[in-house]
């Protein structure tokens, strides 16, 4: 059972997501959105998630973190892991952070 199905059962019918795309992340976060399941907002305070993807640079922890607060409680954090392992962003809770076998097969 992916992300998307845990959530759906958790309550967001299709789940809103504010993504946050760091170095190589544009083309795992184009394939899990054209999979429709998320819908994309412009706003943190509109979403239900924040979606990582891709190389999250450490120098990011603090700005990650401020735009976290404002998502609607209970605030999820997924990171789509690039391919190569890199190490968790820091400044957000995660879910999803370990690998698998895609980096898409979450959701």
């Amino acid at each position: 059972m992916g992300v998307s199905d845990r959530l759906r059962r958790f309550a967001f019918p299709r789940p809103t997501v504010f993504p946050a795309v760091g170095w190589d992340g544009e083309g795992p976060l184009v394939e899990v959105l054209r999979r429709g399941l998320l819908q994309p907002v412009r706003a943190p305070h509109d979403s239900d998630l924040m979606l990582l993807s891709g190389r999250i640079p450490k120098a990011w922890s603090g700005p990650l973190r401020s735009l976290f607060e404002p998502l609607a409680l209970p605030r999820l954090a997924v990171w789509l892991r690039p391919a190569d392992g890199d190490t968790a962003p820091e400044g957000v809770p995660l879910i999803g952070a370990e690998p698998r076998g895609s980096n898409l097969d979450a959701f």
